[in-house]
């Protein structure tokens, strides 16, 4: 499920269920592995983080899988354990068992369905937009898909409820957060990597948003977690 999605669980026989929580920059890190795959996996992520109607739920039916239970099994472990570099060995057990659940179960998903040719073409401008978000523009996107740029513009914001500004800079942002709780790299190295050539424009823009420098975000979030 994605995130702020209000549930809750009931267990009428003798099954298991565990929940794993997982931080925002981890699953952000997860997602751009795989975003360059055209997978349901991918589409749920983009579709849940940035459509204004969200799919609330993914469910793969993996039954008794050996290799995903073994899996699930090394997160609750490390997750008690909490040894050397055990945020890193879970972070990669979720992209191996995202992998696995890809590989087997995609053809059994129980996901609500872009329905519409439209909401695939609109998840692909998205796409597009993650894929490109360091030096991108409207004029390319519309180059791209064969809209104009007032087209492009328009769909953008019927899709996701910002304009085609906000969430470029969603993005960059989202992406720099990432950056500066999981790499070493400097707030400038950072500015850049996202897309902003001008330093102290990357921080007023990142302080807009968080209320806090880039330094200080890193201060206030390197307490490590999953």
């Amino acid at each position: 499920m994605p995130p702020e999605v209000h549930h809750s669980v009931s267990v009428f026989d003798e099954s298991i269920v565990i929940q794993i929580p997982v931080k925002k920059n981890t699953l952000e890190n997860i997602f751009f592995n795989f975003l360059h795959d055209n997978n349901i996996i991918s589409m749920f992520f983009i579709n849940s983080i940035y459509a204004q109607n969200v799919n609330d739920y993914i469910i793969f039916h993996s039954g008794n899988d050996f290799h995903i239970k073994t899996a699930v099994t090394f997160l609750l472990l490390e997750n008690m354990n909490r040894e050397d570099y055990w945020i890193s060995c879970m972070t990669n057990t979720i992209m191996n068992i995202f992998g696995l659940l890809l590989r087997f179960y995609s053809k059994s998903v129980d996901l609500p369905a872009f329905t519409r040719k439209e909401d695939v073409q609109r998840f692909g401008l998205i796409r597009f937009i993650q894929e490109n978000y360091t030096d991108i523009n409207l004029g390319m996107i519309a180059e791209k898909f064969h809209y104009t740029p007032e087209y492009t513009s328009k769909i953008i914001k019927e899709y996701t409820g910002m304009t085609f500004k906000q969430i470029l800079q969603k993005i960059r942002i989202e992406r720099a957060e990432s950056l500066l709780l999981d790499s070493n790299m400097t707030v400038q190295n950072i500015g850049f990597q996202v897309g902003y050539d001008n330093t102290e424009h990357f921080i007023r823009v990142f302080r807009k948003v968080h209320h806090m420098s880039p330094t200080e975000y890193r201060k206030a979030n390197s307490v490590p977690r999953l």
